[in-house]
C-alpha cells in the first residue's frame, strides 16, 4: 500500500519506523525525498499522516524484530540517501558503533542525532558514543534520560564538529580522575559548540571554574545548565568578561534563586539578548540597568506578580521586545493578567508577549478580545497558556477584523472547554483564513469530538479548501490530533 505522494517544492519528510510483530504491510516511499528518519521500538497504533506547511511525517509500522534492526540496521539502509536527521526512541540497548558506521559508509549528509528513553529508573548505559564523533557531518547530539560516563561526556565536548549539545535527565557515571569541575574546563577550551543544554542536577561545580570558562570560550553563544549547587558565587573577585555570549540560564538545586547573582556579575556591558530572572525585584534592578539594559537585551522572562508599578516599568523599558510573564510560582490568592492587558495597549515597544501558564493566574477570555480588537501597531505574536472562559465565535469576529497580529497560540482553556471538530469550528476556521491576512500561525486546543461518521457538507469542505489556497502564507497549528477528514483534506492541499 502506498501513500506517500510527490510532494510540492521539496518539503521536509519525516518517516517515522515503528517495529511491530503484528504489521506486514511495508509503504513504499521513495528515499530520495526523506531527510528525518525517526525509529521508534515503542507500540504505537496504525498508520497516519500529519501534515503542517513544508512538513510532511508520514507515520507506519513495518514487520521486522528490533533485534534485527539493532543487528544489521534493517531498514535503516533504505534511508540514508538524503537523510539529515535520526531520531531513536529506545527501550533496549542498541549498537551505537552500527549506526554510525551504517552512516559513515553510506556518505550520509546527517547533521542530527537524538537519542531518547524514557524510563527514569534504569537508564540505559550509553558506551560507544566516540563513534558518532566519526561522522564529520553531526553538527547535533540530544540524548536524553540514558546513563553516560563522565570520560564519554569529556570526549563529546572535546569533538571538533558539534555545534549544540543537549543532554537532559542523564545519570553520570563518575569517574575518579575527572570532576564536574574539569569537565566546565574542557568546554572552556571547546572550539565549536555553540549551544549547550546540559542538565547536572547532582552535581557542584565552583563558580569561579564557570566564570574562568565564559572568559576563556568566545564561541559559546547560549547556555542551559543545572547543577545541585554551585559554590562561591558572588562571593568570589572572578568578574565576567564575556561579550559574546547571548544567553545563559543557571538552574540551582539547593538555592533556585542564586542563579540571579550571576547577572550582576559582569565587569562590563554584556553581550546578553534574553535574561530570564527566577526572581525580580524593582529595588535589585541595578544590574540590568549597568551590565544589560542599552547592550543587546531585548527578551525578558520575569515571574509574574500582580504588581502593576513593575508590570508598568517592565513593559516600559523601551530596549526589550519580547517578554514573558510567568505565572507558575505559587502565589497567596488567585490572580489575573487583567492589569497587563491595560499596560499593553500602551506600548510601542514589544513585539512578542507570552501570559504564562497557571491555574492560578488566567488571562480572561474578555481581555483577550480587548487586545485583539485593538490592532495592536507592534505585538505580532500573543501567547496565553491558561484561558478563561472562550466563544468561539466571538474569536472569529475578532481575528477576521484584526490584521496585524501574526501568531497567536493558547495552549488551555478552563474548566475542560475544547472546541470540537464540529461545523462551526469549520465554519470559523474559513472565515478566519480568508478574512485574516496577518495571521501566520494559529494554535487553538482542538480536541477531536469522535463524531468521525457526522457527514460535512460538501460545501463547507470547499469554502476550507478555498480559504487554504486564498491565504497561502498561513501555517495552520492546530495542537491536538485532528479528524481524519480535515488531514485529508490538509494532505490533498499540500499534496499533489
Amino acid at each position: 500500500m502506498t501513500i506517500y505522494k510527490k510532494i510540492k517544492n521539496k518539503v521536509k519528510v519525516s518517516v517515522l519506523l515503528t517495529f511491530l510483530s503484528d504489521i506486514t504491510e511495508y509503504l513504499d516511499i521513495d528515499s530520495g525525498d526523506v531527510n528525518q528518519l525517526v525509529y521508534n521500538n515503542r507500540v504505537v497504533d496504525g498508520s497516519f499522516i500529519k501534515n503542517v506547511k513544508n512538513n510532511v511525517e508520514i507515520y507506519h509500522c513495518i514487520s521486522q524484530p528490533a533485534s534485527e534492526l539493532e543487528l544489521k540496521m534493517g531498514s535503516f539502509d533504505d534511508f540514508t540517501e538524503n537523510l539529515k536527521e535520526l531520531c531513536l526512541y529506545l527501550n533496549h540497548r542498541i549498537s551505537i558503533e552500527n549506526i554510525s558506521k551504517t552512516l559513515i559508509a553510506n556518505h550520509c549528509p546527517i547533521h542530527t542525532v537524538l537519542i531518547y528513553h524514557e524510563w527514569v529508573t534504569n537508564k540505559l548505559p550509553l558506551t560507544d558514543l566516540n563513534y558518532l564523533t566519526k561522522i564529520k557531518s553531526l553538527t547535533s547530539l540530544t540524548i536524553q534520560m540514558m546513563s553516560l560516563d563522565v570520560i564519554d561526556l569529556n570526549q563529546l565536548i572535546l569533538s571538533t564538529t558539534l555545534t549544540d549539545l543537549v543532554l537532559i535527565d542523564m545519570d553520570l557515571l563518575e569517574h575518579p580522575s575527572i570532576t564536574m569541575d574539569d569537565i566546565i574546563t574542557t568546554l572552556g577550551k571547546n572550539q565549536t559548540i555553540t549551544n549547550i543544554n546540559c542538565n547536572f542536577i547532582n552535581e557542584k561545580l565552583r563558580s569561579s571554574t564557570l566564570i574562568q570558562c565564559l572568559n576563556t570560550n568566545k564561541i559559546l553563544r547560549n547556555i542551559k545548565m543545572s547543577f545541585y549547587d554551585i559554590t562561591g558565587l558572588g562571593s568570589d573577585d572572578v568578574l565576567i568578561e564575556n561579550t559574546t555570549l547571548k544567553f545563559i540560564l543557571l538552574k540551582i538545586g539547593r538555592d533556585p534563586i542564586a542563579s540571579n547573582i550571576l547577572f550582576n556579575l559582569w565587569s562590563g556591558k554584556s553581550g546578553l539578548e534574553k535574561i530570564i530572572f527566577n526572581r525580580f525585584k524593582l529595588e535589585n534592578i541595578d544590574g540590568l540597568y549597568q551590565f544589560h539594559l542599552g547592550a543587546k537585551l531585548t527578551v525578558l522572562e520575569i515571574p509574574y506578580k500582580n504588581n502593576l508599578e513593575e508590570i508598568e516599568f517592565l513593559l516600559g523599558l523601551d530596549a526589550i521586545r519580547e517578554i514573558t510573564f510567568d505565572g507558575s510560582q505559587p502565589a497567596p490568592i488567585r490572580q489575573t493578567y487583567e492589569p497587563i492587558i491595560t499596560s499593553l495597549l500602551l506600548t510601542k515597544n514589544l513585539t512578542s508577549v507570552k501570559l504564562s501558564y497557571n491555574v492560578d493566574c488566567r488571562l480572561d477570555f474578555s481581555d483577550l478580545l480587548r487586545f485583539l480588537k485593538c490592532n495592536h501597531p507592534s505585538i505580532e505574536i500573543f501567547w496565553v497558556d491558561y484561558l478563561d472562559r472562550f466563544n468561539l465565535s466571538l474569536l472569529t469576529e475578532a481575528l477576521c477584523t484584526n490584521n496585524t497580529l501574526k501568531t497567536l497560540r493558547i495552549q488551555e482553556i478552563s474548566n475542560g472547554y475544547y472546541q470540537s471538530l464540529t461545523l462551526e469550528f469549520l465554519d470559523s476556521l474559513s472565515q478566519i483564513l480568508s478574512r485574516n491576512q496577518s495571521l501566520q500561525v494559529l494554535s487553538l486546543p482542538i480536541f477531536p469530538n469522535n463524531q468521525e461518521t457526522v457527514p460535512i457538507p460538501n460545501e463547507l469542505l470547499q469554502s476550507v479548501k478555498e480559504a487554504l489556497k486564498i491565504n497561502n502564507n498561513n501555517m495552520l497549528s492546530l495542537r491536538y490530533p485532528i479528524n481524519y477528514l480535515i488531514s485529508e483534506m490538509l494532505l490533498e492541499y499540500f499534496i499533489t
